[in-house]
Order: structure tokens, then C-alpha cells, then sequence
């Protein structure tokens, strides 16, 4: 399912103009820029529903602090996880579950996907199980179920701005 939200989240964010996720319980409707083929979302929204400290330090950096868990992120532009921008800091939308420690999963009440605290559960598709139904735009847009390729060979080909 952690597989599933997250597809099901970046593909939001390569449609729409916000990503309605829920945050640690928390649901948010975070606005999303662009950079290039990256997408990015506010990152003090999902820091609140951490209760996360963004602290900046002098060298310019930011770390991004739950407890004893910190991230350190350059905002000189050389980190991809993070953008500043006159309004704020945005993070990777891809990158958001690293910088909160935590991990994409499904809020079934809500039907929306799910950054939850944590490490993701480990749980591997087992040979002859079948993968998760997942739903993705094609390139002229058109939903297409990976169900649809039942008995045949299908390679399932990801990417990443990082």
C-alpha cells in the first residue's frame, strides 16, 4: 500500500496545482510549484503536523528537527529536496516523507493518500503475488489500470528529479 499512496501522491502533483494529503492525521491542501519536472509543496504545513521545528542556522542552512531526528537541507539552491522562495521553503514532494521521518500510506476514511511518522513497514510483493491495481495516466492522459495487463509482461519503468 506505502508504494500505492505514493504513486497515487506524485501523480496528483503532476496534474494539479495542490496535493490533498493527510498529514499525520492532519489533512492539508498544500499548493505545489513546479521546478522544471519537480514538484513542490510548502513545507511548514507538514512540519506543523509533525509538530517538526524548521530551525535555521547561520551557514544558511535549515534543519528540520522531531525530536532527536534532524535533517540538515542547504537552501542556496544546491539542495534538490528543498526550494526557498519569497514565500516560504517548499520541499520535494517526493522527498517530504526523508525530511519528516516519515512514510507514504492511505487514509482509507478520506481516500487520500497518507504521509504517516516513521519508517515505511517492509513488506515485499512475494513471486507469484500480484502487484497492487494501480491507476496512472498514460501520456495522453487517459487512466490506465495496471489490471488491464493481466497474463501479460508489463515493465513498470519510475523516476525521480533527485
Amino acid at each position: 500500500m506505502t508504494i500505492y499512496a505514493a504513486l497515487i501522491a506524485l501523480a496528483a502533483c503532476a496534474q494539479a496545482d495542490e496535493l490533498r494529503i493527510d498529514a499525520n492525521g492532519t489533512a492539508l491542501e498544500l499548493d505545489i510549484r513546479r521546478l522544471g519536472a519537480a514538484a513542490y509543496v510548502p513545507l511548514q504545513p507538514a512540519a506543523d503536523a509533525f509538530n517538526a521545528k524548521l530551525e535555521p542556522l547561520p551557514d544558511g542552512s535549515l534543519n528540520v528537527c522531531i525530536g532527536q531526528f534532524c535533517v540538515n537541507v542547504r537552501l542556496d539552491g544546491s539542495d534538490q529536496r528543498v526550494l526557498q522562495t519569497e514565500r516560504g521553503v517548499y520541499a520535494s514532494a517526493s522527498r517530504l516523507p526523508e525530511l519528516l521521518n516519515a512514510h507514504f500510506g492511505w487514509n482509507e476514511t478520506a481516500q487520500t493518500p497518507a504521509l504517516l511518522p516513521g519508517a515505511a513497514p517492509t513488506r515485499s510483493i512475494q513471486p507469484g503475488e500480484r502487484m497492487p491495481d494501480i491507476a496512472l495516466p498514460d501520456l495522453d492522459g487517459e487512466q490506465i489500470r495496471l489490471s488491464s495487463f493481466i497474463g501479460k509482461r508489463v515493465a513498470l519503468y519510475t523516476w525521480a528529479s533527485w
